[in-house]
């Protein structure tokens, strides 16, 4: 007599998205389990929550939302509940002693397949699940069956390919939209997303008052305050070209904060970061410019709790990092273009972005923030001063992107870097 099926479906769920879904009706239409039990976890054990994440209570709630739309679904806290690692094979050992007489399945993602030897104790898993692996909707997959077959010849082990539809998304990419401010066609059902915002997750839902952020500067500067001032015009400047999505007051308050604690001596800043506890490395510790990042994160952060976008754009605003988030990469510009800078370094740069903006607006952005990088480290490396690593990791990543993109950074002003 064939055996009902359990089937188990765990992740973060930081948060629940379309594609969560998606697969979990799948599993039910190819599988026909009696149930399909989500387990959120507490901490997966492979990586550190994210920050700025959801709590594990939000977390629970947002997976009930998402996935009550599926009969056969049932969402369980009992991972949440245990407050520590979720080992998977610590849920099969509960659900062994509920469902003695059904065969459970685990449901898992592609690439889980490719690392399930390194899972704790993933021969028990193997013993008591069979393993449900969801394809990559791309047809037969030469490299996905040989590790299937691999997997069966060694372990033994029952393995079902799971067909869907190729549909791949992130959740630490629709953290950053909303928390961008980017709602528009993200992949979330609806009453999760009014859950998200209702309960201002990710971001969302902040406001910032410009007018205590702008009374908080009364200690800089004339000097300092018109770059700032600049920055924020800039900043905005900016956001209108390439994100006109973004929150004006969130780039707004990044751009204000952003030299907070600028004109503090460098004792002075090394006292804050010990009073943060902000580590430091080598070049940190013997290069007073760089300090006032990060510092001023954390100042910005104690005064006005900026969300993590926000905090993050002020601590890479000096030496840039790879891959950057829409506002780092506002405010890693605007810092250099701001039109109070008059130094030859800033003004070519400025000229140069407006140069990008009347050949393609699309590229300008990045083919800017691969020529503002690299004439930084050319011009560190003329005057015999060290690079920040982030620097040049972010230089090379858009050296890539924009390679990739057949893009050069030169432009009627600027000979191709």
């Amino acid at each position: 007599m064939k055996k009902d099926i359990i089937g188990i479906f765990g992740g973060t769920f930081n948060p629940p998205h379309l594609t969560h879904t998606a697969l979990a009706k799948e599993f039910v239409k190819q599988i026909k389990p009696k149930k399909l039990l989500i387990f959120p976890c507490f901490m997966p054990p492979h990586k550190a929550m994210a920050n700025g994440s959801a709590t594990p209570e939000d977390r629970l709630e947002m997976a009930r939302l998402a996935f009550g739309g599926i009969e056969e679904a049932e969402v369980s806290d009992f991972e949440l509940k245990r407050e520590e690692s979720s080992y998977t094979y610590l849920t099969v050992e509960h659900l062994k002693t509920l469902y003695k007489d059904e065969e459970l399945c685990l449901l898992m993602g592609y690439d889980n397949l490719f690392i399930f030897e390194k899972w704790r104790r993933f021969e028990y898993l193997l013993q008591n699940c069979r393993l449900v692996v969801a394809d990559r909707g791309e047809g037969n997959d030469s490299k996905l069956n040989a590790q299937v077959e691999r997997l069966e010849k060694l372990y033994s082990a029952k393995i079902t390919v799971l067909k869907t539809e190729k549909n791949a998304v992130s959740s630490s990419k629709i953290r950053e939209a909303l928390e961008n401010g980017n709602e528009k066609d993200i992949p979330i059902d609806r009453k999760v997303l009014e859950y998200i915002k209702n309960r201002g997750l990710y971001g969302t839902g902040k406001e910032y008052d410009l007018e205590a952020v702008s009374a908080a500067l009364s200690h800089q500067s004339p000097k300092r305050r018109t770059h700032t001032e600049g920055t924020k015009e800039a900043s905005l400047a900016i956001a209108e070209n390439h994100f006109p999505h973004l929150s004006k007051t969130r780039v707004a308050t990044a751009a204000l904060l952003h030299d907070l604690t600028k004109e503090l001596s460098f004792e002075e800043q090394l006292d804050l970061c010990s009073h943060y506890g902000i580590p430091l490395d080598d070049l940190e510790k013997r290069t007073g410019k760089l300090l006032h990042a990060k510092t001023g994160a954390y100042r910005a952060r104690e005064l006005f709790d900026v969300d993590d976008g926000i905090f993050n754009a002020i601590m890479y605003h000096t030496t840039g990092k790879a891959d950057m988030s829409p506002l780092e990469k506002i405010l890693f510009l605007a810092d250099f273009i701001e039109p109070n800078r008059k130094d030859e370094l800033c003004v070519s740069i400025r000229n140069a972005y407006q140069d990008f903006l009347a050949e393609n607006k699309d590229t300008a952005l990045d083919r800017t923030l691969l020529l503002a990088t690299e004439k930084s480290v050319n011009a560190l490396t003329e005057e015999s001063k060290e690079v920040h690593p982030h620097t040049i990791e972010a230089r090379n990543f858009y050296l890539r992107s924009n390679a990739d993109e057949g893009i050069s950074c030169g432009s009627r002003r600027e000979e191709t870097c």
